[in-house]
């Protein structure tokens, strides 16, 4: 092979590879989440952690509806929950997150990120 034609067919080959790259690059965008925004809501009082959602305020606050996608493959668990309610309160010292979610079977003495609930983080 001459040396034009060998460099003719390098020059296509990335040429490909970079028309490929940007191809597979836009076509991830679309398949990416929107991040959806929990509101906080200014509460006077606090969270009984005994009984938690009970306080009153929970009430008067709307649920966020929080989509999720199977994440870990394999696993048996992996997708079972589709969605998250999620509620947050804020009483000018900590904010406290109420979630709520749908489950096949209960998940007794399993790890949850619910426990992120019960002891909330305060802001200084």
């Amino acid at each position: 092979m001459s040396l034009k034609i060998k460099s003719k067919i390098t020059i296509g080959v990335l040429l490909i590879i970079f028309l490929l790259s940007i191809i597979f690059t836009l076509e991830n965008v679309s398949l990416a989440q929107t991040s959806p925004q929990i509101s906080v809501y200014k509460v006077v009082g606090s969270a009984d952690l005994s009984n938690p959602g009970s306080a009153g305020y929970w009430s008067q606050i709307p649920w966020t509806n929080i989509s999720l996608t199977a994440n870990i493959p394999m696993a048996p668990t992996s997708g079972l929950t589709h969605y998250l309610l999620v509620k947050a309160a804020w009483n000018g010292s900590w904010i406290f997150i109420l979630e709520e979610w749908q489950a096949p079977e209960p998940a007794f003495n399993a790890w949850s990120t619910a426990v992120a609930g019960i002891l909330p983080v305060q802001l200084h």
